[in-house]
């Protein structure tokens, strides 16, 4: 949420995650076990009685989502060669670029230094040169090695940020018994009444440190030994927090999601944050108050959402009765679709509607629209309450809606159910075919991308079949199309073996899925990522593929790739990087006739430390492109673009940051003057011409701008937002 007034500011914060305990034997126990915890101090604070994972319940995703309040799909490091990190900046990275902290001032201390051990994201902008401090235990698995490791730290650095992993109740659990699982609680419970006592005594933390107690996952409801589903013992976790502005002696039935912790902390920390996706947990907190920012607006750019909540995951549709648009929204204290729609393609838009609607019990993330004619279809992912045996839990399912005209919208339509958790899918139709590619997290341990086929226009859907092999692998992120009537699909995958060593790679297939088709694009080494792929075909049957790459030797820099397929996937052309010198994430890319493809992704300047949306475009299918194009205004955060075009122009939304936190916004891009004009100027730029400085004077004669010319191509001159092609002679 945004517009925040902070009545009480702490200073410091320690986590403790006592991993693997479950909720039967903490909470629900009341006394039983953690003595220390219940009688002395959950009435110096704030408990949860419906506090959630609502993703994957395994170490490292799951703790990597509690410190960036983003559902991380991570293996654990054991079964890999390449390290796992996740992708969102963590608190940590937060504190230490935005409150100008030496490393030492913040840390993680886990007991579990092969399983989870690299918390420092690969996000530009933050990751190594905002890492904080590592501790890793000797032995992994106990839990005093823990406790003498943090008192010496708290001692000597004073820190600001701990987040401490207590590994032995988990370790226990998996193989030392009933008994040991029980000592190894008992244990966890002493030592965290003993991080409470050192932070009353040490005059630095005294009344100014939060004190947040709790786990990444519990244990499957039917057997203590282990861990990894979706079951009630597996998602429901205790949390408990104590500390300035943190109401005393308090319990909250209403349902929590691990994902709020980060953003509350944040929040009592006076950090901003706007890349977390959970919520702060207002109700916990003492006068808690919201005061609106001031909007800054910029022409041409619009803010579709205008919400008091966090609005995210855009995406858009163009037929002949005008550009659609669909995205998330909080503004009711829980995630849902909203849906609105210009008729007269940019100019005004009718105010959002929600058409799947979500309650405390019930969110829906992560939407995707497309159609055929007039038919408008959007999926979404979303997770709701389900009761079983054991309690209470939360599934992930994918559902559907379709309309003619934006205003009357069918029933929900169930796609499938996709299990632990949630991510991006991707929809194409062709007439009377539907193509849903999604993850499926139906199987413990093993998310792999599915297809759900609808043959009916979007009202049934076949059981979904498998994309790709079916071996132990981390599959999302996926991107189809539809050629002749055959879906195509891309996505990134990971898998844990002796010859991929759980490297981040592009795969391709095409249906029949799950048959020989299927291809790796990219070949990684351990330093090397591949993420988000986008697919597209043209008119001559050819494949275009774009995706975000990362060699980790060069930090955080990932670049835009391009790909292209002569021969329906089997071989791919080697990769040409579209955005050096800059910073490229999340890219798309249409083909627009005429031999032309334009491609867009979230731009980001490290000099700058600042985000735009642009791109290139290439009037020879792929063969040469563009210099860089800018579309919207530089701001802190741009990201998540999709964009259609139609009649010379580009219809673009992305997140933008600039209200304070993530708004949905839209821009209205004129291309001709691009595709056009500059490419009928001929290059002339002599080599005599490099290495000099080319000055801009204003009527008066006084000089305003200098560049210095350092290679040859086209350039362009940007006055007030409006691009210009130049001609330079000599």
């Amino acid at each position: 949420m945004k517009f925040l007034i902070i009545l009480f500011i702490a200073k410091n914060c320690i986590i403790l995650n006592i991993d693997g305990i479950r909720n039967d034997e903490c909470f629900e126990a009341q006394n039983l076990y953690t003595k220390f915890i219940w009688d002395s101090l959950r009435p110096k604070g704030v408990i949860y009685t419906n506090f959630f994972v609502t993703g994957i319940t395994y170490t490292t995703a799951s703790h990597s989502a509690i410190i960036s309040s983003s559902h991380e799909i991570l293996l654990l490091n054991i079964y890999t060669s390449q390290i796992q990190r996740g992708f969102y900046p963590t608190i940590g990275e937060y504190l230490i670029k935005y409150k100008n902290l030496p490393q030492n001032k913040v840390y993680y201390i886990s007991g579990k230094n092969t399983i989870w051990k690299y918390p420092t994201s690969l996000f530009p902008g933050f990751g190594d040169i905002y890492s904080p401090k590592i501790v890793l235990t000797n032995s992994g698995q106990n839990d005093i090695e823990v406790w003498d490791s943090l008192r010496t730290i708290m001692d000597r650095d004073h820190p600001v940020f701990v987040y401490a992993v207590f590994p032995e109740i988990d370790e226990m659990g998996h193989h030392g018994g009933w008994n040991g699982y029980i000592n190894a609680i008992k244990k966890a419970d002493s030592l965290c009444f003993e991080v409470y006592k050192k932070i009353k005594n040490d005059p630095f933390y005294k009344d100014s440190t939060i004190f947040i107690i709790t786990t990444d996952h519990g244990r499957h409801s039917y057997s203590y030994q282990g861990h990894g589903d979706f079951c009630h013992g597996c998602r429901h976790i205790p949390f408990l927090a104590i500390g300035p502005g943190i109401k005393v002696d308090t319990v909250i039935e209403l349902r929590r999601d691990y994902l709020d912790i980060a953003p509350t902390v944040s929040y009592l920390l006076n950090l901003p944050s706007p890349t977390f996706y959970g919520e702060i947990m207002s109700e916990m907190l003492i006068n808690f108050k919201f005061k609106e920012n001031m909007k800054i607006f910029y022409q041409d750019e619009m803010n579709l959402s205008n919400s008091i909540g966090k609005t995210i995951y855009p995406d858009i549709f163009i037929n002949e009765d005008g550009i659609h648009v669909v995205f998330s929204d909080n503004t009711r204290g829980f995630y849902e679709v909203y849906y609105t729609k210009s008729p007269d393609f940019g100019n005004t838009w009718t105010n959002p509607i929600i058409i799947f609607s979500g309650n405390l019990d019930k969110e829906y993330l992560y939407p995707s629209i497309s159609g055929y004619d007039s038919l408008i279809y959007v999926i979404a992912k979303g997770f709701k309450d389900t009761i079983t045996q054991y309690g209470k839990t939360y599934v992930w399912e994918l559902k559907g809606k379709k309309s003619k005209d934006g205003e009357n919208w069918s029933n929900e339509i169930n796609v499938f159910t996709s299990g632990e958790m949630g991510h991006r899918s991707a929809i194409s139709i062709k007439e009377n075919k539907i193509n849903c590619i999604s993850m499926d997290y139906y199987q413990q341990f093993h998310p792999r991308i599915v297809n759900s086929l609808s043959i009916d226009t979007g009202n049934t859907f076949l059981p979904p079949n498998l994309v790709g092999m079916d071996i132990y692998k981390y599959s999302y992120s996926p991107s189809v199309i539809n050629k002749n009537g055959i879906a195509y699909c891309v996505w990134q995958e990971m898998i844990a073996n002796n010859w991929e060593h759980g490297r981040w790679n592009i795969w391709f297939d095409k249906e029949p899925f799950g048959q020989n088709n299927y291809r790796k694009i990219t070949n990684n080494l351990d330093d090397e990522y591949s993420y988000f792929p986008f697919l597209e075909k043209d008119e001559y049957g050819n494949l275009h593929l774009v995706y975000s790459h990362l060699n980790t030797s060069q930090g955080n820099s990932w670049q835009i790739f391009y790909r292209k397929s002569y021969d329906d996937g089997n071989t791919w052309t080697e990769g040409i990087n579209l955005s050096y010198p800059f910073i490229g994430i999340y890219p798309s890319i249409k083909y627009i006739g005429n031999n032309t493809l334009i491609c867009i992704w979230a731009n980001y300047d490290f000099y700058q430390d600042k985000w735009c949306i642009g791109g290139v475009f290439s009037y020879d299918t792929g063969r040469t492109w563009s210099p860089f194009f800018q579309i919207s205004s530089w701001q802190d955060f741009s990201l998540f673009p999709r964009f259609s075009y139609k009649d010379n122009y580009i219809y673009a939304v992305w997140e933008d940051g600039r209200d304070g936190n993530f708004e949905i916004y839209f821009k209205k891009f004129y291309f001709t003057n691009v595709y056009e004009v500059s490419y009928n100027f001929k290059n002339i730029l002599k080599e005599s011409l490099k290495n000099k400085d080319f000055k801009i004077y204003d009527v008066s004669g006084r000089k305003i701008y200098s560049y210095k010319i350092k290679t040859s191509g086209k350039y362009f001159l940007e006055i007030k937002g409006k691009r210009i092609p130049i001609l330079i002679l000599k």
